[in-house]
């Protein structure tokens, strides 16, 4: 199992806690070698029976459980950086997600997700991605709204909705598309620069690069032109 550079910034007998997930297991008698997901980073535990009073129940741990330990840092004889744990008391089993009768899409990007450092880091990224998206427009003088899904009338030009019913008073509801309508309201109110991230629906082809629910950017400003926009836009993904 690979060595975590987040372990080498720490001395040895440094403590640690937290809660983990446990990716991989090694076991070899006495001694245990974990992978597991610690403080959003990959690491390895070094689990020995002689310092881990429960090591006989630790062993039984399956894979995708949820555990919280605390131990310090050691370096093992290989050289390698570890935590080597003195107790580890068992908080969930999600190892059901590690199940082959556990075929479903969802579960198949969970365990991705899980497993996966590049899978995990992707959707780690698409949030500071966000937050960063937020930040500049915050710095622009933009204000944030939330418009709503849910609408009487579809807005969205010839696009199929996605479409539902509210069972209080019967009404014909379709999923939001895109919010130009609401925004410009805002604007018409008297709010000068106006955004919204939203999820988005559209009731149409799959593929690749298309999915029926998407998370869209919609923003408005007065006095703006096109020349306006794409500057904001180039300086958007720079900062980003």
């Amino acid at each position: 199992m690979e060595e975590s550079t987040f372990l080498k910034a720490y001395e040895v007998g440094h403590s640690f806690c937290g809660y983990a997930r446990v990716l991989r297991k090694a076991d070899i008698g006495k001694i245990s070698f974990w992978k597991v997901r610690f403080r959003e980073r990959i690491i390895q535990l070094f689990l020995q029976k002689k310092s881990l009073s429960n090591y006989d129940d630790a062993k039984k741990v399956l894979p995708g459980s949820l555990v919280f330990l605390s131990g310090v840092k050691t370096i093992t004889r290989a050289g390698k950086s570890v935590i080597e744990p003195r107790s580890i008391s068992i908080v969930g089993g999600d190892s059901d997600v590690f199940s082959k009768k556990n075929s479903s899409s969802k579960y198949n990007r969970l365990l991705k997700i899980i497993t996966e450092d590049d899978k995990f880091k992707s959707v780690e990224l698409f949030s500071k991605i966000t937050l960063a998206i937020r930040m500049f427009l915050a710095r622009g003088n933009f204000l944030e709204f939330n418009t709503g899904i849910l609408q009487e009338y579809f807005e969205g030009g010839l696009a199929k909705p996605f479409q539902t019913k509210c069972i209080a008073n019967g009404k014909e509801l379709s999923l939001s598309l895109t919010r130009e309508l609401k925004l410009n309201q805002l604007m018409i109110a008297g709010f000068e620069n106006v955004y919204e991230i939203a999820q988005s629906f559209r009731n149409e082809g799959i593929d690749r690069m298309h999915l029926p629910e998407f998370t869209l950017l919609e923003l408005y400003s007065v006095n703006k032109d096109y020349n306006d926009m794409m500057s904001l836009l180039e300086g958007m993904m720079q900062n980003i």
